[in-house]
């Protein structure tokens, strides 16, 4: 598992939520792939923000 942030996924959360009269208590987004060569070594490359449960 790689954890990250991105500013607009939770741009995006609360537009939705917003659009759809709803408060958000939580969430949980997974995204499923194979690794692709290319991918894989510029993923290597980068660093995921770390959790605070990794701290």
């Amino acid at each position: 598992m790689i954890e990250f942030q991105s500013d607009e996924i939770e741009r995006l959360e609360g537009e939705i939520t917003r659009l759809l009269g709803y408060r958000l208590t939580g969430h949980k987004l997974e995204l499923y792939g194979e690794p692709v060569r290319a991918a894989a070594r510029h993923l290597s490359q980068v660093r995921a923000p770390r959790s605070p449960r990794s701290s």
